[in-house]
């Protein structure tokens, strides 16, 4: 009886083996179209006026911290927003910079648009203390206007 003991261990830590790094790397789903309207006091689309960002570097990540300027077309959700109107949101991205598994968690933005980009963006906040972009896909869709190496050099 001890061997198959034995064996179903081994089978386990290996399975674990096989599967941890699956599971601790995921970062959060991306949330639906219906849970983001239903968190977002405010949902606006318009098209990136500017992007001001600065990185940095904590522990085993490099931190990327932004904020855009969007210039509104149409405020779908949340007061206080008109057309025309000009808003700055705060996103932000961390990447795995260290060894081996990245911790489980938020990382921030999936992707962050850039300057002259159109985006529907999910936000949390008020005019008076800013807004927040929801993670990790609050800017459900946008188009980028420039190809991945203009990208970098933002």
């Amino acid at each position: 009886m001890k061997p198959s003991c034995r064996l179903s261990i081994q089978t386990l830590l290996l399975a674990k083996l096989i599967f941890l790094p699956q599971l601790v790397s995921a970062a959060a789903p991306p949330q639906s179209k219906a849970d983001l309207i239903a968190s977002a006091s405010h949902v606006v689309t318009g098209v990136v006026i500017a992007r001001y960002k600065r990185t940095e570097k904590k522990e085993n990540y490099d931190y990327t911290y932004s904020i855009l300027e969007i210039a509104v077309k149409n405020a779908v959700k949340g007061s206080d927003i008109e057309p025309k109107d000009r808003i700055f949101v705060r996103c932000w991205q961390r990447s795995w910079a260290g060894k081996g598994i990245p911790d489980p968690g938020i990382h921030g933005q999936d992707r962050i648009p850039l300057k002259g980009d159109a985006v529907e963006a999910y936000l949390k906040g008020n005019r008076k203390l800013g807004f927040d972009v929801l993670e990790p896909n609050g800017f459900l869709n946008f188009t980028q206007k420039r190809s991945p190496s203009e990208q970098n050099s933002e």
